[in-house]
């Protein structure tokens, strides 16, 4: 498969350990041996947790977030808000306190609890 990756997220913890989104053909990861595909649609923003690699995040276009608890082999959706995203919504980890995630709608919307509820 030749693809184009839009964002690329990798562990800081094993440079084997990546996910990327790519145009057309969803997120992939990377687990140290072999790639997967795991999310569907446009594959976008992308992040891996800095000091935990188990904590993977992907999405699909307009800010369809998913989460990973174990290295991108399982995926839960992400039901952040009802506002729409950008093309390619952005997702970070807050460098100050890492148990904060924030991701780009219309407005900032954050978690500090792996995504069980979230704030704006």
């Amino acid at each position: 498969m030749i693809s184009q990756i839009y964002r690329i997220g990798c562990s800081q913890q094993d440079s084997n350990v990546i996910i990327c989104g790519l145009q057309d053909n969803g997120s992939i990861v990377y687990d140290g041996t072999r790639w997967t595909h795991e999310i569907g649609g446009d594959g976008e923003a992308c992040t891996i947790h800095p000091t935990n690699d188990l904590v993977q995040i992907g999405s699909w276009q307009y800010g369809h977030f998913y989460i990973s608890y174990d290295r991108g082999a399982n995926f839960t959706k992400m039901n952040i808000t009802t506002e729409p995203g950008g093309w390619t919504a952005p997702v970070v980890f807050d460098p100050n306190n890492e148990s904060n995630i924030y991701f780009g709608y219309q407005n900032i919307w954050g978690t500090n609890d792996g995504g069980s509820s979230f704030i704006n």
